[in-house]
């Protein structure tokens, strides 16, 4: 980077780039295969995380999320098997 000052403009802006490419398209379709959460789901998740709970949040929201759905589909459940019978 020190040999001239347009190819260090050019290295951060391909960097940037990618790094936006990969977490605003490429983490979602993984973190869908991963947990069975839509893309668009993980990255409200995600802003929601970051913005009550800074980076912690933004690590914890997902498994919080999976652990609130999985605890409410279990709690369906066995109030549907109750009610019937």
């Amino acid at each position: 980077l020190s040999v001239s000052g347009p190819m260090a403009v050019v290295t951060t802006i391909l960097y940037i780039l990618i790094q936006q490419i990969e977490n605003n398209f490429i983490v979602p379709q993984i973190m869908k295969r991963a947990t069975g959460i839509r893309p668009l789901t993980t990255i409200i998740l995600i802003l929601i995380g970051v913005r009550f709970g800074g980076f912690i949040g933004a690590l914890l929201v997902i498994p919080l999320y999976i652990v609130i759905r999985e605890t409410l589909d279990e709690l369906t459940h066995e109030i549907r098997e109750m009610t019937r019978g």
